[in-house]
């Protein structure tokens, strides 16, 4: 949903200025947490989504006297218990919520695949939530996934995707770590060579052994080196967009 059909949903509802203007900043605090925005700013969208024309300086007053946000010179940001409240006046136009995972301190940490590619974001997003909500063999997978993914992405940016394909199609993930891991592939460090062959191993597991579930300490066996691993590979792949503006703003 874009701002533009958010703010038609708003119609439907009976809000106030300053509840219009709380949902959002929490429609861009969804998006880019931590979002901070003027009253000016908040007042110029309701004016042009046709959803009132509040005066910016009133409109301020009235988003702080709700207490719902945290007030700095640039502007309002949301309290964290401010946005489930939010989101209860928006119940009747978002329908069911998504569950509430912490990406910073789940499987794999925000702070390891943040500004990556947003498909690898998605994949990280997905093993967290399974995780915290233990569905280990639907983690494990989405683990093998990321992975799979990861050392594909290397080879790509080196240029050297050849060497992991037959007759066009990439070969399977068994035959990818081994690529990766073997003298002339990916040079990982020995931590990340170790959590390729474990990853590989624990997500076929799941995916295919039908007397097998994974529990939790199955994952947590392999993390630190899961987390050193993808970390490794996502600076070999070059995916941080970070980075890359590092590199072409230092040229």
């Amino acid at each position: 949903m874009d701002l533009k059909q958010f703010c038609s949903n708003l119609q439907s509802l009976d809000l106030s200025h300053a509840q219009m203007a709380l949902s959002i900043l929490w429609f861009h605090d969804e998006k880019t947490p931590d979002e901070i925005m003027s009253a000016g700013q908040l007042s110029k969208i309701i004016f042009e989504m046709g959803l009132g024309h509040p005066n910016s300086t009133g409109l301020g007053k009235q988003i702080k006297a709700t207490r719902k946000t945290i007030v700095s010179k640039k502007g309002f940001r949301l309290k964290d218990l401010s946005r489930a409240q939010i989101r209860e006046w928006l119940h009747p136009i978002l329908g069911a919520t998504h569950p509430n995972v912490d990406q910073d301190l789940g499987y794999l940490p925000r702070d390891v695949w943040k500004d990556t590619r947003g498909y690898i974001e998605k994949v990280c997003i997905q093993l967290n939530g399974c995780f915290q909500f233990e569905f280990y063999d639907a983690a494990s997978v989405m683990l093998r996934r990321l992975v799979e993914t990861l050392i594909i992405e290397c080879y790509e940016h080196l240029n050297r995707e050849s060497e992991i394909q037959k007759d066009g199609n990439y070969l399977m993930l068994k035959d990818l770590v081994n690529r990766a891991n073997n003298s002339g592939g990916l040079s990982l460090g020995r931590d990340s060579a170790k959590a390729l062959t474990a990853v590989k191993e624990l997500g076929d597991r799941s995916a295919h052994t039908r007397k097998y579930n994974a529990v939790q300490a199955d994952l947590e066996k392999v993390q630190s080196l899961v987390r050193v691993s993808v970390d490794e590979m996502i600076s070999l792949a070059n995916l941080r967009k970070v980075d890359s503006e590092v590199g072409i703003a230092s040229t």
